[in-house]
């Protein structure tokens, strides 16, 4: 084997142990979704330099219109804050509502576990749920 395959395999070989070394030292992600999938949940650290920068994600993935009631965060099964349909920005268009954004705000450890309560209006019904989100590693770097 020539040197110059060596050196494209080492290069290779030391970029992945260096994605897989930041992804290990990133902070997670905490995913959850609905029991039929409409919504999915994403909490996660948004700024590098400023540790308490938690930003928490609401994307609704169904095909009718919906309307927010409100949510609840429970850290350790213990509230932390709710908003309700005042504090959050309505979107006309539901069916195309890819991202609805909320900053929860609060730092959590790996051993944390965090809870979502949601309520919403979908076809003149108010649906309510219980959403247990999961923590998970990043390992693709700048994801």
């Amino acid at each position: 084997m020539s040197n110059k395959i060596k050196v494209i395999i080492g290069i290779i070989i030391f970029l992945g142990l260096v994605s897989l070394l930041h992804g290990l030292m990133r902070a997670p992600i905490w995913v959850g979704t609905t029991e039929d999938g409409e919504w999915k949940i994403v909490y996660e650290k948004i700024s590098v330099i400023a540790p308490a920068e938690w930003e928490g994600s609401l994307y609704w993935q169904g095909d009718e219109e919906v309307f927010v009631e409100n949510y609840g965060l429970y850290i350790n099964n213990k509230f932390i804050e709710t908003i309700t349909s005042q504090d959050i920005p309505q979107l006309e268009d539901s069916s195309n509502l890819s991202l609805v954004d909320y900053c929860f705000g609060r730092q959590i450890n790996s051993t944390d576990k965090l809870t979502v309560n949601l309520t919403w209006i979908e076809d003149e019904s108010v649906k309510v749920e219980k959403i247990d989100l999961k923590m998970k590693r990043r390992y693709i770097p700048f994801y």
